[in-house]
């Protein structure tokens, strides 16, 4: 499985509510919860299952003005520890796409 070809999604299992730009999330796998920084509530907000990782970067890149490539790096490294603590599903094709 390529994830980079793959379209990142908040799973189902986890919750979250955003608070004065700062998501919250309760890990399910941990029982943990996580305040997320700017970014990484920004990122979260993007993880909706019609963008693949480097589109997420490139926004991330956009809005934060860092370079691309450390945009990504930090990127695929954070939905990557998403996706270990199970907070995270990947999906083959764009929600948006399933639904039609």
């Amino acid at each position: 499985m390529d994830l980079n070809s793959m379209y990142p999604d908040r799973s189902p299992q986890t919750a979250s509510r955003v608070i004065d730009n700062e998501a919250v999330i309760i890990s399910p796998q941990e029982n943990k919860v996580m305040v997320l920084n700017g970014t990484g509530s920004r990122i979260w907000e993007l993880l909706n299952g019609d963008l693949r990782t480097d589109r997420i970067a490139l926004v991330i890149s956009e809005e934060f003005d860092v370079s691309y490539d450390d945009a990504l790096n930090d990127t695929r490294e954070f939905i990557n520890d998403l996706y270990a603590r199970d907070m995270l599903i990947y999906l083959e094709h764009p929600k948006e796409e399933a639904l039609t």
